[in-house]
């Protein structure tokens, strides 16, 4: 079998285990990436003309401020560095990004790594604690 066959099946496989439904103006989309709590990633989408909204509705965040959890300085600062590597605004408890059509692939992609990296970076803060 060959490399090129291997990455065919894998993308098969994630474009299979990807699923979307409309839920008023946003399509929620469900990944086959899960967070530390071993729930699938899921990211909204609205579309705003020839502009792409993406947000995780601060599902990514929310879980560590109802417990009450604030953020040091110093952590918040490192929470804003990641989220500027990966082009991510904070909206409220929000992340959120925008992409043009023509980017939609590749802005999906790293808004779902910039959610995984500060689900991995908020899991290491809690274990600090």
């Amino acid at each position: 079998m060959s490399i090129q066959k291997l990455i065919d099946t894998y993308a098969h496989w994630l474009k299979e285990e990807i699923v979307f439904k409309k839920m008023g103006e946003f399509y929620e989309i469900t990944t086959p990436f899960y967070n530390n709590a071993n729930d699938c990633i899921q990211i909204y989408i609205r579309l705003e003309g020839e502009t792409v909204l993406f947000t995780d509705d601060g599902y990514t965040l929310n879980p560590l401020y109802m417990t009450g959890f604030q953020l040091a300085p110093a952590q918040k600062k490192a929470l804003d560095s990641i989220l500027r590597q990966y082009g991510v605004t904070l909206n409220g408890n929000a992340l959120e990004t925008k992409s043009s059509i023509e980017t939609f692939a590749q802005r999906k992609h790293l808004f779902l790594q910039a959610i995984m990296r500060v689900d991995a970076f908020l899991s290491d803060v809690c274990l600090m604690t």
